[in-house]
């Protein structure tokens, strides 16, 4: 987005709160509203000593920096009366920290779906805490400002349409499951299951929602100071002076896919 070869994405609530600092400006243009809660948690192998986020203080957690993750994880720890200073963190990516865990070079991870329900499904992990029960302000989608500014009927359209497909995949999660398990590999009953734990549908940003989230984001989650300065001198928390790194792009082309959804599920439905 910052070069201009993305418009439109989605994103997580963490990163672009970390990614502001490099100044680079868009536009939140809505919300999702959060999953269940159960689609993120600590894990453990099933036979480790580890049975209480309290037992992680002095252990590795693996977990990715300066996303959701981070958050869950300050959450977390907050809960058990520990710090992040109390932990060894080891910074991996979601892959990165799956196959650690596989190869049980971690104490504990932060695993999330569709990794999650996988290793639900074999039955060789323990969680011992979950997102449910945890204030989580949901993902977002966001554009560059060039773009919403210009093409303010065409940003309409994508987001009814995409909380219109929304609401489909609400109700039919079998259905979503089929459609996305030749792409992702992974078996119907368990990209089921992911979708059931997920929410689609989108809700609208007003200001004062965005300005508690990213104060409480800010205040809670960044350890460096001077960035932590740098964000909190923006007093205004102008809803149009922020970048992202989507974890899900949108170019131009791909806009016409999405805008195209509804009509393949309305084939495969007829």
């Amino acid at each position: 987005m910052n070069v201009g070869s993305v418009d439109f994405g989605f994103v997580g609530e963490t990163p672009p709160i970390f990614a502001q600092a490099s100044g680079v400006p868009f536009v939140y243009v809505a919300s999702s509203k959060p999953g269940t809660g159960e689609e993120t948690a600590v894990v453990v192998d099933k036979n480790s000593p580890i049975k209480t986020i309290a037992d992680l203080k002095g252990k590795g957690l693996a977990f990715q920096r300066a996303t959701a993750q981070q958050y869950f994880v300050l959450k977390v720890l907050e809960e058990a009366g520990l710090k992040l200073s109390d932990i060894k963190h080891i910074n991996l990516t979601p892959l990165e920290t799956r196959a650690a865990f596989e190869r049980k070079s971690v104490d504990a991870a932060v695993i999330g779906d569709p990794h999650l329900a996988l290793f639900q499904k074999t039955g060789s992990i323990r969680i011992i805490r979950n997102g449910k029960g945890i204030s989580t302000q949901g993902a977002y989608w966001l554009g560059s400002r060039n773009f919403v500014k210009d093409n303010p009927d065409v940003v309409k359209i994508i987001l009814e349409e995409v909380n219109n497909v929304g609401k489909w995949a609400e109700a039919n999660p079998h259905q979503v499951a089929e459609l996305i398990s030749p792409e992702a590999k992974i078996d119907v009953p368990t990209l089921e299951l992911v979708s059931k734990r997920r929410h689609y549908t989108l809700r609208p940003l007003v200001k004062k929602f965005c300005q508690d989230s990213r104060r409480l984001l800010i205040c809670s989650m960044s350890r460096n100071s001077s960035l932590r300065k740098s964000m909190l001198k923006k007093r205004h928390f102008p809803l149009n002076n922020m970048l992202l790194s989507p974890l899900q792009k949108l170019s131009l082309e791909h806009l016409q896919q999405t805008l195209n959804i509804r009509k393949l599920v309305a084939h495969h439905g007829s």
